[in-house]
């Protein structure tokens, strides 16, 4: 409990500073017409690994992005995401709460078909960093492990608006951490604890 106590501050300021980047994205003076938009959604997981061990449970997950697509082709966004029961069943006796939280900062590249304004597609990419959380407690409180490390993430979807506000939006991604050195930093290698995410939500465009 101590640590994960002294571990959540990490993801709360890794949160504070995507919501610092995106405000200041959008109040940034801009010579072409920005997109708000925030976008809420659910989806799940695959293709977890842990580790030497392989995720065969597909969880569900809920969340919400929000930011700015620019005049052209470039936005940002801030990413939030949570996913209980990542190892399985947190009502059995052998899988307690396994739990994945990730906040990201993202950087978007999409084309505006139809343009910026009325009924429109964008696809694009997108990719960042920022923090991934795990949460793993088994044979009742025998084993618990809690963790927030740096991490990126990369993918891509479609934005489908009907009008000029609402529309649909569909996202695939794949997150890994970085691993951490000897003396406890992060360093630019991959680490061991990965997975996918593929979602739907609604995207409301300001």
């Amino acid at each position: 409990m101590q640590y994960l106590l002294r571990s959540w501050p990490r993801v709360v300021r890794s949160l504070a500073l995507s919501v610092t980047c995106v405000a200041a994205l959008l109040t940034a003076p801009a010579t072409a017409r920005a997109d708000g938009f925030i976008s809420p959604y659910v989806g799940t997981l695959f293709g977890g690994t842990l580790g030497d061990f392989d995720v065969e449970e597909r969880p569900y997950t809920i969340g919400v992005s929000f930011g700015s697509m620019g005049g052209g082709i470039f936005g940002f966004e801030a990413d939030v995401a949570f996913s209980p029961d990542f190892l399985g069943d947190s009502e059995s006796f052998f899988i307690g709460k396994t739990s994945v939280t990730t906040a990201m900062a993202n950087v978007l590249v999409g084309a505006p078909i139809g343009g910026q304004a009325g009924a429109g597609v964008r696809p694009y990419v997108t990719g960042g960093v920022g923090a991934i959380r795990q949460q793993v407690e088994a044979f009742g409180d025998f084993l618990e492990f809690t963790s927030t490390d740096f991490g990126y993430n990369l993918g891509g979807g479609v934005m489908v608006f009907f009008g000029e506000r609402a529309g649909v939006r569909a996202d695939v991604r794949y997150f890994r951490n970085f691993q951490k050195s000897d003396d406890g930093l992060f360093d630019l290698e991959a680490g061991t604890f990965s997975f996918s995410r593929a979602t739907v939500g609604a995207i409301l465009r300001f």
